[in-house]
């Protein structure tokens, strides 16, 4: 098996662009780079795949076969670590997770059934637990190191 050559997301991103744009300079200026550097990218890009990735045509340039065959892998590819840059969203009406509220026999009883009723109408599968509220348990949590 060959070695792997390394490619830059920013690469993926222009190649994906060029497949769409089929065209260097329109590919630069929504980029925000120079035309030399698409295609400096593009002719690492080739000797990454091994393959001449565009043929040039009178307007542009038009995606090989192998090219054409790539874009699907390439947009998951993109969205997949594109995915790693964002933080998961809480969903709370479909969330399943627990969480565990420290509360006083007081509190249990006089605040926690009207905020567990708002809580039902937007997180009907969350769980609640609760504990004791005590000085020691407090000052463990308080303090605890994360």
């Amino acid at each position: 098996m060959k070695p792997i050559k390394p490619i830059e997301i920013k690469q993926l991103k222009i190649l994906l662009a060029l497949i769409k744009e089929k065209n260097l300079s329109k590919v630069a200026e929504q980029l925000g780079m120079s035309q030399q550097a698409v295609s400096e990218h593009l002719k690492k890009l080739r000797a990454a795949f091994n393959d001449r990735l565009f043929i040039r045509s009178g307007s542009g340039v038009q995606p090989t076969a192998f090219t054409v065959a790539l874009q699907p892998k390439l947009i998951a590819a993109i969205e997949a670590v594109d995915g790693l840059l964002k933080p998961d969203t809480f969903l709370p009406a479909s969330t399943k997770a627990t969480f565990t509220l420290s509360c006083t026999d007081f509190e249990q009883v006089s605040l926690l059934p009207k905020v567990l009723s708002v809580i039902r109408k937007e997180a009907p599968f969350l769980k609640i637990a609760c504990c004791e509220k005590t000085r020691a348990r407090f000052a463990r949590c308080r303090f605890k190191k994360r």
